[in-house]
This record gives structure tokens, sequence and C-alpha cells, in this order.
């Protein structure tokens, strides 16, 4: 549909490109969710990682034109994917951290902490969640 924008079109079939505007590659988000895991696990290393699709897509028969291209393009979609999921969790935070309640201990980085479970655990589990001293419950305290 041409009234709705490429980027929001992009999403919508899982693919995150490498600009908003006029993008030269578009990277499955399970492939950018994939690397994101890996790099906390190994060091950050676009340049290696790029080498190595380039070899096994040459390998299947698959030419890319230029060299580095790829290795430009995907670093930045990995970039301003990184800075979408960092936003998300941003956000989800502040939401989360915007909910007051009667029992809330503040903390130090200006949330509130829940001293008792929610209602909905509470009617959900009763076992677990159902006593005033939940946290102590089991511990001997």
């Amino acid at each position: 549909c041409k009234c709705t924008p490429a980027p929001v079109c992009l999403i919508n079939c899982r693919l995150f490109a490498s600009s908003p505007i006029t993008p030269s590659l578009t990277v499955n988000l399970r492939v950018l969710e994939l690397v994101k895991n890996l790099f906390t696990r190994l060091t950050l290393n676009t340049t290696a990682w790029c080498e190595t699709l380039e070899y096994f897509l040459d390998g299947q028969g698959y030419k890319l034109q230029g060299k580095g291209n790829l290795q430009h393009w995907f670093s930045n979609a990995f970039h301003w994917y990184s800075i979408l999921v960092i936003s998300v969790d941003d956000h989800i935070t502040q939401f989360i951290c915007a909910e007051t309640f009667e029992d809330d201990v503040d903390t130090q980085d200006g949330c509130r902490q829940r001293t008792q479970p929610s209602d909905y655990l509470q009617s959900h589990c009763p076992l677990c969640f159902g006593a005033r001293d939940w946290m102590n419950k089991g511990t001997g305290k």
C-alpha cells in the first residue's frame, strides 16, 4: 500500500532495513536477534560475521557486488536494531516504573519495588502468593 511507510511494511514482514530511506539491505529480525545474542557471548565483530556470511553465500552461488558493502549495510542495520531494542526496553521500564502501588517502596533508581505480589498473582496462585509474608515463606524467617 502506498500510504504505509516502507519501514512499517518491512517490520510487518519481520525485516529491518539498513537505513530508513532507500535501504540497500534488509535483514530478518531473527538473524539480528541471533547476532545480538552471539555478540553478547563473543567479541563484537561485524566484519568477521559479514565475511563469513559472504563466504557462505558465495558457496551457495550468490555473488555480492562490491567488497565490503555487506559489512557496511549490515553494520548499519545491526546498529539501528540495537538502538531500537534499547529504546523499547527503556520505554517498557519507564512504563513499569510509572505504576504505583500502596505497598511499594522507592529504590535508588527512582523505580518503585513491590513489597507484595499483585492481586493477579494472589488470585491465581494463592498457595505461593496469598500470604502477607510471601517473601519469607519457607525460609524460616
